[in-house]
């Protein structure tokens, strides 16, 4: 019943994180299940408050607390985890170099209808326990909310289901509108590709996707090395971004935006590029194929 700092900073593995300042009755009642064995881990003082929270909303079956956590930790420290947690230039980061990323508004279905970060699962705090079984433990996942404080909690109980590689969003959305990124990103279809020839399009699929068909006159960076080549992009000429189907591609568009580029997203990749009777070459310049 730490704040979600404190917790973040080291915590005993398997705990979850819903902080005392915050609607905490109201969430533990979200992401446990009633007549759950409850141990507290709070600061000194704190244990009666939550306890009796707990207790208003049927969640009476506490087994104790944990008044000094620090002592336990540093006396244990095999049994300390840390919690990842990313800025919004990080989270851009990782949009655009790291395959398989997962990521999860766990807003309410209202705030999520004003925008959400592309690309997002939309998994309401209130659902997710119940949808731990359909998320993939193994990927790389990133969870945020409005400001911070639900996805703290989203966060430590995914990793408390056995999720490997989760993070949560520092300032949540907030933060993200911010750093002026569109909740909606900017796209195009490819018979609109045409009418934009002074366009720059860039593929960002993999070296082998590339090779076996791609579009003719498009440049080619793959998504995990946009960072390191970005000095090769035109600031000058709109980026139209291009993959398989439109997934990673509107992951760089995304980044790219935030680093003050006027980049755009194709809608259905280089499959509705092809599907569309549009030339696709090979690495040699022959007949090609998307994979």
């Amino acid at each position: 019943a730490r704040d979600d700092l404190a917790f973040a900073q080291g915590h005993l593995t398997g705990s979850i994180n819903i902080g005392l300042t915050g609607r905490f009755a109201e969430y533990a009642g979200q992401v446990m299940a009633p007549g759950t064995p409850i141990i507290l881990v709070t600061d000194p003082g704190s244990e009666d408050e939550a306890k009796m929270r707990l207790a208003r909303i049927g969640f009476d079956h506490v087994l104790g607390a944990l008044t000094n956590p620090l002592e336990i930790m540093v006396a244990n420290p095999e049994l300390v985890e840390r919690l990842s947690r990313l800025s919004t230039h990080e989270l851009a980061e990782r949009m655009k170099s790291v395959n398989g990323l997962v990521l999860i508004d766990v807003r309410n279905v209202n705030e999520v209808a004003l925008g959400s970060i592309p690309g997002a699962l939309k998994v309401s705090l209130s659902t997710l326990l119940g949808a731990v079984e359909s998320l993939d433990r193994s990927a790389p996942t990133v969870v945020f909310c409005a400001g911070g404080y639900r996805s703290a909690i989203a966060s430590s109980l995914l990793r408390s289901h056995g999720f490997s590689d989760v993070s949560d969003l520092i300032g949540g959305y907030a933060a993200w509108g911010a750093a002026n990124v569109p909740a909606v990103l900017p796209a195009i279809t490819v018979g609109e590709v045409a009418n934009k020839p002074d366009s720059v399009l860039l593929d960002v699929r993999e070296d082998d996707e590339w090779g076996a068909g791609h579009a003719p006159k498009a440049l080619h960076i793959a998504m995990q090395s946009i960072a390191e080549h970005v000095a090769e992009l035109d600031r000058d000429r709109q980026i139209i971004c291009v993959c398989r189907s439109g997934s990673r591609s509107a992951r760089v568009t995304a980044w790219l935006i935030a680093e003050g580029f006027d980049a755009i997203n194709m809608t259905g990749g280089m499959q509705a590029w092809e599907a569309a009777g549009k030339s696709v070459v090979d690495q040699d310049g022959l007949r090609g194929t998307v994979i």
